[in-house]
């Protein structure tokens, strides 16, 4: 595909991959940025590298949401037919690194069950994105060649404000939301390529994004508690493997269920215990918000400070 079919795309093109509403902004701009270093042939290695950043996170975000849940999670796997598990256990898709592989595979496929087909339509809309990063690679050149009206310069106007879900300095963007940018999930702890913070507006502004925060890791507990009260009735595990290797299914009865079973009880124990710890700290600071501006960069008025619970 080239520049000007590129710059032509929109949401509705990548009806899978976008399956979050507050990414599409980040991704069409990603997708624009793309689109504009094949048109100029030019492009710096950091720029590049926030367009496959950014379009890794939707492909890694696409495939769990649009292939994990459904079909090899709490169970799923196991109930799908031999040739769907054989089918699936041939892709491990995280991040536009793995489309181009992934996609060569699916090619010489022969399986057409409801699961390929969904897998199909995942890496045929994430195929154009990656052969379009991989043709851009070609045209990086270092910042002192680029055109002076493109090249990368502080700008005097950003501004940087404090992100609602990770409480960090976070430049906003166009959208008057906050700029992409990583973030530590609070129960399990790892570390996610998208904070959720990037679909609200700054917390000076709002508080919509630290209420969603709180909520969310609400739900999460409860979740973890369900699974947790219903883990001594459980005669089944299923586990993600790693790339190249199968999901480890582990049933009652098996040399290795005793095993799974603690381990399993022990990250749930832990992640309701980390939401414990961190609760408290996000309702206190829901309690004590006031609203500083109107819009970022624009202070409210004396007097008109919005309490919790205020719309911005």
């Amino acid at each position: 595909m080239d520049a000007l079919a590129l710059q032509k795309l929109n949401a509705a093109d990548f009806p899978r991959l976008l399956t979050v509403q507050r990414r599409r902004s980040q991704v069409l701009d990603a997708i624009g940025a793309l689109a504009g270093g094949l048109a100029s042939a030019k492009i710096s290695n950091v720029e590049l590298g926030r367009i496959r950043t950014e379009l890794s996170s939707l492909v890694e975000s696409a495939w769990e949401s649009q292939v994990m849940e459904p079909f090899l999670y709490s169970g799923r796997y196991q109930s799908l037919s031999e040739s769907d598990r054989a089918f699936l256990d041939g892709f491990r898709v995280y991040g536009l690194h793995d489309v181009l592989a992934a996609h060569r595979k699916l090619e010489s496929s022969r399986v057409n069950s409801p699961v390929a087909v969904v897998v199909r339509q995942v890496l045929d809309e994430a195929i154009v994105l990656a052969r379009a990063a991989r043709d851009l690679k070609q045209f990086v050149v270092k910042r002192n060649q680029l055109p002076t009206a493109t090249k990368p310069l502080d700008n005097p106007n950003k501004i940087v404000r404090t992100c609602a879900c990770c409480f960090r300095d976070i430049a906003v963007v166009s959208s008057r939301n906050m700029a992409h940018h990583g973030y530590a999930r609070p129960a399990p702890g790892f570390q996610t390529s998208s904070c959720p913070g990037i679909g609200f507006p700054p917390l000076e502004v709002s508080s919509a994004g630290l209420t969603w925060l709180a909520a969310s890791i609400k739900n999460t507990r409860a979740s973890l508690v369900k699974e947790k009260d219903k883990l001594p009735k459980i005669t089944q595990i299923t586990t993600p493997a790693r790339a190249g290797h199968k999901c480890v299914v582990v049933n009652i009865g098996d040399p290795g269920w005793d095993k799974a079973k603690a381990h399993r009880l022990a990250q749930i124990t832990s992640g309701i215990a980390t939401i414990d710890a961190q609760l408290p700290y996000l309702q206190d600071k829901l309690s004590q918000w006031r609203q500083t501006e109107t819009s970022p960069g624009q202070p409210v008025l004396s007097g008109k400070q919005r309490p919790p619970g205020g719309k911005p």
